[in-house]
């Protein structure tokens, strides 16, 4: 069989090699082009504590409920995932952290919860309960931070830069 002078088999080896990797970095290329207006609009994402967010614009901070335990004090009181924690025994939060501690340090005292759910405000109470797993008094709520943030359009270029590069390897 002989190939066709144009084909892409009867190219030397360093010129298929050329139009492989052109392939290849087009799409990364294409990747980091469709993440800068990602970063630079503004949306809701769960950040994990202590991780910074210096350099975005962030709003509308909030401590969100993730998962409730079945049959605990949380879910007794009608707490339910999704719902956004606004304060606890008329107390409000900096962040996740300062949630646990708080539970821990009045583990066995009542607490008057207010959550938002959707629209609505909703006031519950629940009593944590003691685990022996954990060895604290615990809710059985899961929670995390959530903002609202975006980047201004010269940090969305180096954070899309970054994602591609961790999306690469």
């Amino acid at each position: 069989e002989i190939p066709e002078p144009d084909s892409f088999s009867s190219k030397k080896a360093w010129k298929r090699i050329v139009i492989l990797s052109a392939g290849v970095s087009s799409n990364i290329l294409l990747a980091f082009v469709l993440l800068i207006p990602l970063f630079s609009i503004t949306s809701e994402t769960y950040v994990p504590e202590g991780v910074s967010l210096s350099g975005a614009r962030v709003q509308n901070e909030r401590i969100k409920i993730t998962a409730v335990t079945g049959d605990s004090p949380a879910e007794r009181a009608g707490i339910r995932e999704g719902d956004t924690l606004v304060s606890l025994n008329n107390r409000t939060f900096g962040g996740v952290e300062d949630v646990r501690l708080y539970i821990v340090e009045h583990g066995n005292e009542p607490m008057a919860i207010e959550l938002e759910r959707g629209t609505e405000v909703i006031q519950t109470s629940a009593t944590p309960e003691w685990s022996e797993s954990q060895g604290k008094p615990l809710l059985g709520i899961a929670m995390v931070r959530s903002v609202e943030m975006s980047y201004p359009f010269h940090l969305a270029v180096v954070k899309a830069g970054e994602a591609t590069v961790v999306g690469f390897y």
